[in-house]
């Protein structure tokens, strides 16, 4: 079974109906079946080879999904691009990708070179033999956090065993509508979107998020599901706490953890609403383990039990989570040594989480080993930090990071997002924090702001923290303008030893 394969099924089912929306723009399962044909003939004509890989520009349009089918009509690779990706990185991907062809459904829309005003631009390079390839749906460059975007490579038979584990848990049914505002470049909003067509279901497209307009669409598209990253709802909770809008289907949750007091609050603004949380990683196919909606709440420490066929341990020298999937990837692109350096010798991947196994199966995070603040010899979790911290009564956002520090190797700093109505005093919250934390374990700075810094995929971003903390170390008269009265820096976060707090 290939995504093409449940997809044709789809439109064969049901013709008429309506598949994807975006504003007024709309496609009907004929119609998305009729633009894949034709943009399938048109790779044809240009001799596209089998298990070749093709750039495709996205932007969460409905024409977008057609392109992901046509390319696999024409039976070749996507490698999405996001429109409104720099050009330097999208020539960098397709570069490394070797492709021949990039697709654009859109040409009246502006995207990054290698594409053009064209719906398939020729490019001068030819890819390498590459058996890795071999039934591949999909290379998603990952977010790179942690270094150079990996090209993470998936297949078909795999991605179709895992949207068939998704269906047994969620149940959509023909008829249904998501509304979808996640990243098309990105597994997460890819599984959200495929799924919901295989079924027979309308995906409403959101290019951009924001809270007003994300709550109308909800409304008028008379939505059954959504797939969001918890950043999202974040920013959805002072809106949703002055006009008290409601939702009473399925929420879909990943790409970030979500903490405990981020799941109470949402929980009691939509109060009939089923919440999913799902944590996986591209590399292992994505939703590896599922905190469904009766333990969200109780049990939202965790990150929930293995969904069907996935094994976890953690290794006993570091704690790290290890995962054994049949969903897993295919390999990184052209990283044999980089391939085999990421699973362990009986198959397990290596996730770089940290985390506990508790005696009934549930998985608790700990966080990241290559995130781990080293502040005088003491390893600490930023998770452990900024879950302590999201306790606090005024707090509705924390994020913490490390910065070089002359004296401590690292500095323990965080930011900290304010409840609507609420002022923070950061006295009052040292003060607070002392009675949940060690010494070595409290921030010795603190940043207060409207909203966390957000990397590629929209999730909260520590390395976009740090590389703002450091800006305004660089530049602090830019960071004192009127544009930034928001934001207070304690004295003790740049310079001297911290105060012993």
């Amino acid at each position: 079974m290939t995504l093409r394969d449940l997809l044709e099924r789809a439109c064969a089912a049901s013709p008429d109906a309506t598949a994807l929306r975006a504003g007024e723009e709309h496609l009907s399962f004929a119609a998305l079946d009729s633009l894949a044909d034709g943009i399938a003939k048109d790779l044809h004509g240009h001799r596209l080879h089998r298990d070749e890989p093709v750039l495709l520009a996205v932007s969460n349009r409905p024409e977008d999904i057609a392109g992901f089918f046509g390319i696999w009509k024409a039976g070749g690779v996507v490698v999405p691009i996001h429109r409104a990706s720099l050009e330097a990185d999208a020539l960098d991907i397709g570069e490394r990708a070797g492709s021949r062809f990039a697709v654009t459904m859109r040409p009246d829309l502006p995207a990054p070179a290698p594409f053009k005003p064209a719906r398939i631009a020729s490019l001068d390079q030819m890819p390498p033999e590459r058996p890795l390839l071999k039934d591949a749906a999909v290379i998603c460059f990952t977010s790179g956090t942690t270094g150079q975007p990996k090209g993470v490579v998936l297949g078909h038979a795999p991605y179709c065993r895992k949207l068939d584990q998704l269906q047994g848990l969620l149940a959509i049914k023909p008829g249904d509508t998501a509304v979808m505002p996640l990243n098309l470049t990105f597994i997460f909003g890819q599984w959200v979107t495929f799924l919901t067509l295989a079924q027979g279901g309308t995906v409403h497209l959101v290019d951009r998020f924001t809270p007003e307009g994300f709550l109308q669409t909800l409304d008028e598209a008379k939505a059954t599901h959504i797939g969001m990253v918890p950043t999202m709802l974040r920013m959805l909770m002072p809106v949703l706490e002055d006009t008290g809008a409601r939702f009473d289907g399925t929420v879909m949750l990943g790409g970030e953890v979500t903490p405990p007091p981020l799941a109470e609050r949402i929980s009691a603004l939509w109060p009939d609403a089923r919440f999913w949380d799902m944590f996986g990683l591209s590399e292992t196919g994505s939703c590896d383990l599922i905190l469904p909606p009766a333990d969200f709440v109780a049990r939202a420490q965790t990150v929930g039990h293995p969904s069907d066929g996935i094994t976890v341990k953690t290794d006993p020298a570091s704690g790290e989570l290890l995962i054994d999937t049949p969903c897993r990837m295919l390999g990184y692109l052209d990283a044999p040594d980089l391939t085999a350096a990421a699973f362990t010798e009986d198959g397990y991947f290596k996730t770089g989480d940290l985390a506990t196994i508790h005696p009934d199966g549930s998985v608790e995070l700990i966080g990241r080993a290559k995130e781990l603040i080293n502040r005088a010899g003491n390893k600490i979790s930023p998770l452990e930090v900024e879950r302590a911290l999201m306790t606090h009564p005024g707090v509705a956002a924390a994020l913490a990071t490390g910065l070089p520090h002359e004296l401590l190797g690292e500095s323990l700093q965080v930011m900290l997002v304010p409840k609507p109505g609420t002022a923070l005093d950061q006295d009052e919250v040292k003060a607070f924090i002392r009675s949940l934390l060690p010494g070595p374990k409290r921030p010795d700075g603190y940043l207060i702001g409207e909203t966390l810094p957000t990397g590629r995929t929209g999730k909260a971003d520590r390395g976009a923290l740090k590389k703002l903390l450091i800006a305004m170390e660089e530049e602090p008269a830019e960071y004192a303008s009127p544009a930034c009265s928001a934001h207070e820096i304690d004295p003790a976060y740049t310079g001297a030893a911290p105060k012993g707090d």
